[in-house]
């Protein structure tokens, strides 16, 4: 199944940050080399997903010393 732009619910998924999503589709034959129209493939998706996940994580507070 994909979209008009070639999205699979895999790279919907990755694009909106729904990591549990993403392992579960991937444990039930997701293909992460799929591309979208502009060759974007899944796994590259699902790599920037995470990486932007860790530059807006909120920092935990460290305890007193």
């Amino acid at each position: 199944m994909r979209s008009g732009h070639r999205l699979t619910p895999l790279m919907f998924a990755a694009m909106f940050g729904r990591s549990k999503v993403v392992e579960q589709l991937k444990a039930h034959g997701a293909s992460l080399q799929q591309r979208n129209r502009l060759s974007i493939s899944a796994k590259w998706m699902v790599g920037i997903a995470q990486f932007v996940a860790r530059i807006f994580r909120k920092p935990q507070p460290q305890p007193a010393q």
